[in-house]
């Protein structure tokens, strides 16, 4: 573990911003998912991290063990604690604009979509409004290691396999 955080502290520190600047949107603008502020995202940004960490080789000695720890890392560092954070927020200032859009079975039930849920439903009490925030942290930060290791993959793995091979294969 020791050999990995340093080598994914920049990006931490990147996608902490990031989702700061994204918490501040959401407070300022309170944006639609269709609004330009949207784009501002974890997820978009990590993505560009992982392209921009492939290309230059930054992980080049990770094997799948220490891919599998950098993705557990910023599953919890980059996506659960912030989203913890961010959820647990817009449940006490009652959000339910853009990526706060509570779950309205209503709106399910008429449009037989269910794009309109985003977020747990607005709680009653403090305590239910941090288990919620929690809940929805947990549960992104799950999304944030499978996100991770998809693009780590195919953008880390795969070429460090394929460098490793040759470099067996070569006399």
């Amino acid at each position: 573990m020791n050999a990995v955080w340093p080598r994914i502290r920049p990006l931490v520190f990147l996608l902490w911003v990031v989702a700061a600047a994204r918490l501040a949107l959401d407070a300022a603008l309170k944006p639609e998912l269709t609004h330009p502020a949207a784009l501002v995202s974890v997820y978009y940004v990590s993505a560009l991290a992982f392209v921009v960490i492939g290309v230059t080789r930054r992980w080049a000695y990770f094997g799948f063990k220490r891919l599998l720890a950098a993705c557990a890392l910023l599953g919890m560092l980059a996506w659960s604690v912030p989203d913890a954070v961010t959820y647990t927020v817009g449940q006490f200032q009652g959000w339910t604009h853009g990526r706060f859009r509570p779950e309205d079975p209503s709106v399910v039930a008429a449009t037989g979509k269910d794009d309109a849920t985003r977020s747990a439903p607005l709680q009653d009490t403090p305590a239910k409004k941090l288990a919620a925030g929690l809940g929805v942290g947990v549960l992104t930060g799950l999304a944030g290691f499978l996100w991770s290791l998809a693009w780590t993959s195919v953008l880390v793995g795969v070429p460090n396999t394929i460098v490793r091979r040759r470099s067996a294969a070569a006399p």
